[in-house]
């Protein structure tokens, strides 16, 4: 401190800063329409759950639909190979989907898990080489430092730091082009609509450069810009 407190600190302006980002936002809308004791079911003695909201997700099985629409819409145009990381909170999902990944793609993707039951080995071939990444947020924290990965799927409902340790997942492209966070919504839980305003809030003043939003329907999705 005594050595540097007499130098200038140099910061670049709003607008500079801003111009640097590099990370798209989609919101991902969909509706499990819950009834008012599934509703309920996500919740424990202090609120809201995100193992119980996730339990609840995966017993519906449209959040599978959902991650299955959005890899096979980045395959579609995905001709540079970048990298996808899909993020759960719970060890257990992640195992799940990354079966159902397997049983899907496996035939045109190397599918791996990162999480603290995985061997040191399968962590490391992973990391190297699969191009599917499933993965826990806390596993995949900011200590992991993987390059190539262009797309980020958030499943859960974060709160403000874990979205954005968890967009900062995806680094610069060497080509320049913007790599995208993923942000599952599921309209039917207030809580989910409600809490986004405020990650999105946080996200708009550290890392996000764009907003757009994708409903996502059975038949398929349509696009807006927010």
């Amino acid at each position: 401190y005594k050595i540097f407190k007499h130098c200038k600190i140099l910061r670049a302006d709003e607008d500079s800063m801003f111009d640097m980002r590099y990370t798209k936002a989609i919101i991902v809308e969909y509706n499990t329409e819950p009834t008012l004791i599934e509703s309920e079911s996500i919740k424990n003695k202090y609120g809201f759950s995100p193992q119980y909201y996730m339990t609840y997700q995966f017993d519906k099985g449209m959040i599978i639909d959902v991650i299955y629409y959005l890899i096979d819409k980045i395959d579609s145009i995905n001709d540079k190979h970048h990298r996808i990381l899909i993020l759960f909170k719970n060890i257990d999902h992640v195992d799940t989907m990354l079966e159902k990944c397997q049983e899907r793609y496996g035939d045109n993707h190397i599918i791996g898990r990162y999480h603290g039951n995985v061997s040191s080995e399968e962590k490391e071939c992973t990391l190297q080489c699969a191009d599917i990444i499933i993965s826990t947020y806390q596993s995949f924290g900011t200590g992991i430092d993987v390059s190539n990965i262009k797309y980020v799927i958030s499943t859960n409902q974060c709160n403000k730091i874990e979205d954005n340790q968890a967009a900062g997942r995806a680094r610069p492209m060497k080509d320049g082009s913007d790599v995208f966070y993923f942000m599952l919504i599921d309209k039917g839980f207030k809580y989910c609509t409600t809490k986004l305003k405020t990650r999105l809030s946080y996200l708009n003043q550290t890392k996000i450069k764009q907003i757009v939003k994708i409903k996502y329907e059975s038949s398929g999705g349509t696009t807006s810009n927010v």
